[in-house]
């Protein structure tokens, strides 16, 4: 896959995947740079969807257990909020409440979404 397809892909559906590694502190750029071996691996789908959490990280040397959870931490850990508007969805970083991690440059969902009622929380437990 060439870099200007990599690239578009990444920046429109790969919110997630980018939120995951903001969560345990390792560069974006692994995204970009790993995307065809994760998609190889079917780690991630063709549009960057993350099919296996723990494998995600797997993959870039992390042991880890990823929780969905319909409550969001509030001991100052980073975790991912999935944020809907008109049928939209976007995942953001979060700490304590508070969206402190975006992909977009302006995001409908966060401006004028709620929160996800359904499970809207990922927490990342490095083990």
């Amino acid at each position: 896959m060439n870099i200007q397809t990599k690239c578009k892909i990444i920046g429109d559906y790969g919110c997630l995947a980018f939120i995951y590694l903001w969560c345990v502190e390792l560069p974006e750029s692994l995204l970009i740079s790993e995307f065809d071996k994760l998609l190889g691996k079917s780690i991630v789908d063709k549009e960057c969807t993350v099919l296996d959490a723990d494998k995600y990280f797997a993959h870039f040397g992390i042991r880890s257990s990823v929780n969905k959870s319909s409550e969001a931490p509030m001991d100052g850990s980073r975790y991912a909020a999935r944020w809907e508007h008109n049928g939209y969805a976007h995942w953001v970083g979060m700490i304590n409440g508070k969206v402190v991690e975006n992909t977009l440059d302006y995001s409908n969902c966060v401006s004028k979404g709620k929160i996800a009622t359904n499970m809207p929380y990922r927490i990342v437990k490095v083990i």
